[in-house]
């Protein structure tokens, strides 16, 4: 069916972009959903029954995609078919210094006060608001290669304040 080939920002009739209002996902998820769940087909032919739950399927694999930021960064360069240099950010020595700062933080973390905890974590979370917009703009330009250089960075981010949460 045609469904299957369009990408998943089509089959929500969302445009392509870093920021999308979840409200607006959420509706076109339920309305796609309630229109092609196997249940509905469970009268039909074998095929049709096929086809609903592959649409079906497509349809979970779009919203999961589109619900996660770095997911929909990620599927954003896919659809543009911008091949990622996986050892772009280990060039960037800068921010390869940051992750050993933040990594020698995590290690230490049961030695820190919780006001140290605290604004720590505030920083990170300025950064990971920094880099999004970051993204956003090299985005707009169309560059790729720094949207995948800033995703990185944003991965590291949201990585790290989930081990401070961790701990």
């Amino acid at each position: 069916m045609d469904i299957l080939k369009k990408n998943y920002f089509d089959l929500f009739g969302i445009e392509i972009s870093i920021e999308i209002k979840k409200s607006t996902l959420e509706k076109k998820y339920k309305e796609l959903q309630r229109q092609f769940h196997p249940d509905k087909y469970s009268q039909s032919t074998t095929h049709e029954k096929k086809i609903s739950a592959q649409i079906s399927s497509y349809i979970n694999d779009a919203y999961i995609t589109l619900s996660d930021l770095i997911k929909r960064i990620n599927y954003i360069l896919k659809i543009n078919n911008f091949n990622k240099d996986e050892s772009v950010t280990l060039k960037n020595e800068d921010f390869l210094i940051e992750q050993i700062d933040h990594n020698e933080f995590i290690e230490n973390i049961n030695s820190k006060t919780a006001k140290e905890i605290k604004n720590y974590k505030d920083d990170i979370v300025k950064k990971l608001s920094s880099t999004i917009i970051e993204i956003k703009s090299y985005y707009e330009k169309k560059d790729f290669q720094k949207v995948w250089e800033e995703l990185s960075k944003l991965q590291f981010y949201v990585n790290h304040i989930n081990k401070l949460e961790g701990t």
